[in-house]
């Protein structure tokens, strides 16, 4: 991707003298910088679909649909054991999809309240 060092923000290792502090490319873990990134994108992801969740629960509408991405990423990302670029690119689809979701969802909250 670069020729910058690992850097993730999922564990102490990315404090001073950790992943990447010695040019390394990839972390203890295993995970390399592209995994990280993808990882921190899901992240990013989860925080804007999350406000977005929080204003729809303030309407009384139903989150179950995108509560279960929120929940299966976060577990995808913490626990931070699969190294599958394929599957980072299909949790990131799925985060996508529940975000257009998500919109539907506030749009009918709107109209109804």
């Amino acid at each position: 991707m670069s020729n910058l060092a690992m850097f993730c923000h999922q564990c102490s290792m990315a404090q001073s003298g950790g992943c990447g502090s010695t040019g390394k490319t990839q972390g203890t873990c295993g995970k390399d910088e592209n995994l990280s990134r993808l990882q921190d994108i899901m992240i990013f992801g989860l925080k804007g679909l999350s406000a977005y969740r929080t204003h729809a629960d303030d309407l009384g509408a139903a989150t179950k649909s995108v509560d279960d991405v929120i929940a299966e990423t976060l577990y995808f990302t913490l626990t931070n054991v699969n190294f599958s670029f394929d599957q980072h690119i299909a949790q990131l689809m799925k985060i996508g999809g529940a975000g257009s979701e998500m919109m539907s969802i506030l749009g009918e909250a709107h109209h109804v309240a």
